[in-house]
């Protein structure tokens, strides 16, 4: 529903996107009203976060298919959020709960260096920023070039892994 909802809400008048809110939230049956209201804050939380104002953008796509060969392998997926600016591209993936670690998890940083990786090869010229936002804290991780480099180091065993 989160997914969903950070998806529907930035199409969304301002002024009706709290009603918007309400009603999609109201249809679940499985979320008790206290549930309901701390996860439409979370949401309210992180669009109204000045940090991700580009990732709400009118011109920003939401899941985003993307598919396509890194070397030898296939890889699909679907990235949350993407933003294409003049000299980068912000890939952004949401999660529920809250981060642990003061990395980002090994798990997330090979899926982000995989679609970062697809990503690049349509937009060579642009720097490719990669983001964890995790929906009960707002808190951004980054997955940086270093982090990405390793991750492809990883998954295909070699050391001259670059982006």
């Amino acid at each position: 529903l989160a997914h969903r909802l950070f998806e529907v809400l930035p199409t969304v008048q301002q002024d009706q996107r709290d009603a918007v809110a309400e009603k999609m939230i109201a249809a679940i049956d499985m979320l008790s009203s206290d549930q309901g209201q701390q996860l439409k804050n979370e949401v309210f939380a992180i669009l109204h976060d000045r940090r991700f104002v580009d990732l709400f953008a009118p011109d920003a796509l939401a899941e985003v298919p993307v598919t396509g060969m890194v070397r030898d392998r296939g890889v699909s997926g679907q990235i949350d959020r993407l933003y294409i600016g003049n000299d980068s591209v912000i890939l952004a993936d949401f999660k529920t709960g809250i981060a642990h670690d003061d990395a980002p998890p090994k798990t997330y940083q090979r899926q982000m260096a995989l679609y970062a990786a697809l990503i690049a090869e349509i937009f060579p010229d642009k720097s490719i920023v990669c983001w964890l936002i995790w929906t009960e804290t707002a808190r951004l991780q980054e997955i940086t070039d270093s982090m990405r480099a390793e991750a492809l180091a990883r998954i295909f065993g070699d050391t001259e892994t670059s982006l």
